[in-house]
């Protein structure tokens, strides 16, 4: 989708869709241990919602994820539901919570 990118922000254990003006419309926000992230939480504004963005936002943390060797869990229904439903695309980086539930 043009006019937003997604921004990781460690400190704050948070990766955000952001506008052009950098505005913050969507986050998925995280935990980061002994090698594993745990994602808690995704919301987006109404205007992203069913537009991929979610999916989007799974696919960053899926790929900081591999960058950095971690592991991803989500308590997030959606994240949870998302890395379940694409295993196959996931299969590298799937923590032991999500992986029972396949």
């Amino acid at each position: 989708m043009d006019g937003y990118r997604i921004v990781n922000e460690p400190d704050e254990g948070k990766f955000f869709v952001v506008t052009e003006s950098g505005e913050r419309l969507g986050e998925m926000e995280y935990i980061l241990k002994d090698g594993l992230i745990t994602v808690l939480h995704t919301n987006l504004e109404p205007v992203l919602q069913g537009t991929g963005m979610g999916q989007k936002l799974v696919d960053n943390v899926a790929d900081f994820a591999r960058d950095n060797n971690f592991k991803v869990n989500a308590s997030c229904f959606y994240a949870r539901k998302v890395l379940a439903k694409h295993a196959d695309r996931y299969a590298d980086i799937l923590g032991p919570e999500v992986e029972a539930t396949l």
